[in-house]
């Protein structure tokens, strides 16, 4: 499956039919829905062919899905079933674990897609059935649909380096979103190995290049121009 994947996304730049071929070969596995989500900046980009009820429940309690504790842990693509996230879900996910029972997901598979600054973003596909398909997840062609899947649906709200809105240089980049991350001056200059006064620097900067009148407004701006 992923190797066709791979091939559809490399044809396909358009995300909303991307996202439908995406579907086509997961129900062409045995799967019933794909989920694709991504935390950014304290938001959630979701993007699902699940029913209302599950993402609405999942825009509410998605910070505490428990496929986020298990691909932390294994860092790679996994198989799980409905008991396994039973077991380690926190109070707090009850709703959400209540609408994949009730919607049927008993089983799927999840890829792990590293975003940088510590973050991680999901494809997973679900499936009705308890009992395991049969199939095999090969880890490099699953990391490398997740990572281009991921890039082709991040590219809808960003802009190519080097067009005319693109005002922040790598590292103003860089120091804003950590920023963003909730991260103190003295901790980005450890992050990035520069001198607390460079940061401090890099993030004035930053807010001039945006017409920002303070840190957090250049930081609500970088979001919102895709920037960061």
């Amino acid at each position: 499956m992923f190797a066709r994947l791979i091939d559809r996304i490399t044809l396909v730049k358009d995300p909303d039919i991307l996202f439908k071929g995406v579907a086509e070969l997961a129900h062409e596995a045995g799967f019933n829905h794909v989920i694709y989500a991504d935390r950014h900046c304290g938001r959630i980009n979701l993007v699902s062919t699940a029913p209302d009820t599950w993402t609405f429940a999942y825009h509410q309690k998605g910070s505490f899905d428990p496929l986020l504790t298990l691909a932390r842990s294994r860092k790679r693509a996994f198989f799980w079933d409905l008991p396994l996230l039973q077991k380690f879900a926190k109070p707090e996910a009850a709703a959400l674990i209540e609408a994949a029972v009730q919607h049927r997901m008993h089983y799927g598979l999840s890829v792990p897609v590293q975003t940088g600054f510590g973050h991680l973003a999901l494809l997973t596909f679900t499936a009705r059935t308890a009992e395991p398909l049969d199939m095999q997840a090969d880890d490099v062609l699953a990391a490398t649909a997740g990572a281009m899947l991921h890039l082709t649906l991040q590219g809808v709200q960003r802009q190519f380096p080097g067009s005319a809105s693109r005002t922040l240089s790598p590292r103003q980049a860089a120091c804003l979103r950590w920023a963003a991350e909730g991260k103190a001056m003295g901790a980005i200059a450890i992050l990035e190995d520069i001198s607390y006064w460079t940061v401090v620097f890099h993030l004035n900067a930053a807010r001039d290049a945006l017409n920002a009148v303070n840190i957090s407004h250049a930081i609500a701006l970088a979001i919102r121009k895709g920037l960061i």
